[in-house]
């Protein structure tokens, strides 16, 4: 008995984590046979097995999974569209990305974030526009995601787009400058608590390739206040005076 045939009967066994594990042993087997088999898994009764056939199909790297993968799209379940987000995203061909787009509309929250997650995998050239578009539309944590794949590709921005984005963050960007002064509990990550002004400070790190003068002058403002608020003043400005030495 051949291997890929051992992995066949455990994809069919009753036991659901020996069929998971056959189908990530198949996203590993670059062949037809695995190809064909895992395609048809993506018809599964199961959401879970729905989900990992389409992460294994995006491992084995066949374009001929794309269209079987982009038709599971419509499955209604948000653990199958997780799924497929994830195997699509391996092939960055013009129509997976026009396919992945109209998943940022989803009801479901974690499948937007990784959504988003995945497109910055893309060409950037490719997306900016996108996200530009998308950030009025999104709130939380999509938003907070577009915003960390803006910055990552600031080196990208036409002046054009910068401009856009400029004017995008602006009252956000404002809103973080006047937490530095705030040092109340904001909540708990898995390092500990963490108050408004360190939660304003990580943000405004982040984004300081979108200042404007008037940014800059608040925070230098900043450094006359206390010195818990002048520390987290000075700290944003040596980052973005790191971004000029290097721009």
């Amino acid at each position: 008995m051949t291997d890929i045939n051992e992995i066949l009967e455990k994809l069919n066994s009753e036991d659901f984590s020996e069929r998971i594990q056959a189908i990530t042993r198949l996203g590993g087997i670059k062949s037809e046979r695995s190809l064909d088999v895992l395609i048809k898994t993506l018809d599964d009764d199961d959401s879970h097995v729905r989900k990992y056939a389409a992460i294994a199909l995006g491992h084995l790297g066949d374009e001929k999974a794309i269209r079987p993968l982009i038709k599971a799209c419509s499955y209604s379940d948000s653990e199958t569209r997780l799924g497929i987000i994830q195997g699509l995203a391996e092939f960055k061909t013009d129509e997976v990305l026009e396919c992945l787009k109209k998943l940022s509309q989803d009801d479901d929250l974690q499948v937007r974030v990784v959504l988003f997650d995945k497109l910055g995998t893309f060409p950037a050239e490719k997306i900016i526009d996108f996200l530009i578009s998308e950030f009025p539309r999104q709130r939380g944590r999509v938003k907070g995601k577009i915003i960390s794949l803006l910055s990552q590709f600031h080196s990208n921005l036409s002046t054009e787009q910068l401009e856009k984005i400029k004017n995008l963050l602006d009252p956000i960007i404002s809103t973080r400058i006047g937490d530095l002064s705030d040092h109340s509990y904001a909540g708990e990550t898995l390092e500990g608590e963490f108050t408004v002004s360190e939660a304003a400070v990580e943000m405004l790190e982040q984004t300081v390739y979108f200042f404007t003068d008037y940014h800059v002058k608040r925070l230098q403002g900043l450094l006359n206040h206390e010195e818990a608020t002048r520390l987290n003043a000075e700290r944003v400005l040596d980052k973005l005076n790191d971004f000029q030495k290097h721009e």
